[in-house]
């Protein structure tokens, strides 16, 4: 009977909403805010959907988060940046990852394409002045000479 399965813990809440919050996450690559929105469907208690929350790991959210991303934006034909952006976001926030995450993965994806480009023009800065320097020398010297 059904109080012989809940006293044998076979009927648990929270053991249900532990591996439902797993399953959702690894096999179906949803975030926390779609999850939460099914458990409750489920009316599965705050208490226990904050336990099963518990059971995702954030860094292996961030990379989930991540692949989704790259796998997104290379099956996206969009040619305008904004627009194929704009797609990715909505399909992210679709499969329940929160806006906040979403936009500090593509501030912090940004800063690391913008970094080497930075440190190429400053380079490329500093060997200017370098061989502007060199020039005005050699024109000192050669001005002596003469």
């Amino acid at each position: 009977t059904i109080t012989h399965l809940i006293a044998e813990n076979f009927l648990n809440e929270t053991r249900f909403s532990q591996s439902y919050a797993r399953g959702k996450f690894r096999i179906k690559k949803w975030g926390k805010i779609r999850i939460v929105k099914e458990l409750k469907s489920r009316n599965i208690t705050e208490y226990n959907i904050k336990i099963a929350l518990k059971e995702i790991d954030e860094e292996a959210y961030l990379t989930t988060l991540e692949e989704l991303v790259t796998k997104k934006s290379a099956a996206t034909q969009e040619a305008s940046p904004f627009k194929k952006k704009k797609k990715i976001v909505d399909s992210l926030l679709r499969q329940g990852y929160a806006y906040k995450d979403i936009t500090t993965f593509f501030r912090s994806a940004s800063i690391e394409r913008i970094l080497p480009l930075l440190f190429w023009r400053i380079q490329l800065f500093f060997l200017w002045i370098h061989l502007k320097l060199r020039l005005v020398k050699m024109k000192v010297f050669v001005e002596n000479l003469s």
